[in-house]
């Protein structure tokens, strides 16, 4: 009867012990508890936080993320933590904690998988984000995989290791100073169906400036990239399929404002790979365009190095691969030499 007795009030005070232990707090009840800022970071008092998802896969429902000044969302890695969205719009957005600025925003380690709508970006056109970073994502949606694109441009977008797929659009990014390092993405069918063309003039398209590198761009149709402003791009690699170079859009397109302007924009081309040979760039408005050399696109996997005209075919110096289409206002210089277009001094 003793041991009886003292098992029921070891039982009760583990119940009781149970009992005290506080429920765990939502993702969203977390993240609203960071420490707010009025617009941006001082430096002089606490903002923000950090929310780490666990492994698996975190069901959201129709309830978006948001994300406010100074936070930092972080999963295990970009395949062990996700995010399923089944709601409309953005899956994970920023919002500001005070005035029309939300800045120091982080999103690492985590795949999101957004059902029936976009993923990550700010869907109001008047806010200005600032210093957003998104590394080592996977994005899996049926609309926008990114999208900053407001009134005014956002300022250091910066994207690393991005991978994106199944999207109807890539992204619709406005931004100053803008990082875009290794990020890749196709526009093929999502899940064995057809998507049809997004009605934008790319399926990544790029506002401002900034620059895209060592990053990879495939696609089954339309327009891979369209750059409006000055943007460097720097080792890349370009793969269209179901490409005409005759009757089908250019692969890039480059655009700048109409001339003549105080400012004149001014992009870069340095070593892209185009898997499929005549691929074509178009130039619109008054873009300059320098590229590294004359015959860009040289750089194609398609034959080898040689210029002896008696080697093998396999070996020899393949033909340039990019074929320009260069709007009246347009210019495209190498090595500081004008090569086609409007003769204009930078």
């Amino acid at each position: 009867m003793k041991k009886r007795t003292q098992f029921i009030v070891l039982l009760l005070a583990a119940l009781a012990s149970l009992a005290a232990v506080p429920v765990t707090k939502t993702i969203w009840e977390e993240i609203s508890s960071f420490p707010k800022s009025d617009q941006v970071i001082h430096g002089v008092v606490p903002v923000g936080g950090l929310y780490e998802l666990p492994a698996g896969e975190l069901d959201i429902g129709n309830t978006p993320i948001v994300l406010p000044t100074g936070a930092r969302l972080k999963g295990k890695h970009v395949g062990a933590s996700g995010i399923k969205y089944s709601g409309e719009g953005l899956a994970i957005r920023t919002a500001p904690s005070g005035g029309n600025s939300v800045s120091f925003t982080t999103i690492e380690d985590l795949y999101v998988y957004s059902v029936n709508a976009d993923g990550i970006g700010c869907p109001d056109k008047t806010l200005v984000p600032e210093n957003v970073v998104i590394k080592n994502v996977s994005l899996n949606v049926k609309g926008t995989a990114l999208q900053f694109h407001g009134e005014d441009p956002a300022y250091f977008i910066n994207l690393d290791s991005v991978y994106i797929l199944n999207a109807a659009k890539a992204g619709d990014i406005y931004t100053v100073n803008g990082s875009i390092n290794r990020i890749q993405f196709c526009n093929a069918d999502r899940q064995g169906r057809e998507v049809a063309p997004f009605a934008t003039p790319a399926f990544l398209c790029l506002y401002g400036h900034g620059s895209v590198t060592n990053s990879r761009l495939e696609g089954n149709w339309g327009t891979l990239l369209y750059a409006y402003g000055s943007w460097d791009l720097r080792s890349n690699y370009n793969e269209p399929y179901r490409f005409n170079p005759t009757s089908g859009p250019a692969q890039m397109i480059f655009e700048g404002r109409p001339q003549p302007q105080a400012h004149v924009d001014y992009s870069t081309v340095d070593r892209i790979m185009f898997l499929q040979p005549r691929a074509s760039v178009e130039l619109r408005g008054g873009i300059v365009l320098d590229v590294a050399t004359p015959d860009l696109g040289r750089e194609s996997n398609t034959g080898g190095t040689s210029t002896d005209p008696n080697a093998r075919p396999e070996d020899r110096l393949p033909p340039p691969s990019a074929v320009f289409k260069v709007g009246k206002d347009a210019t495209v210089m190498s090595q500081g030499k004008r090569i086609l277009g409007k003769d204009r001094v930078r």
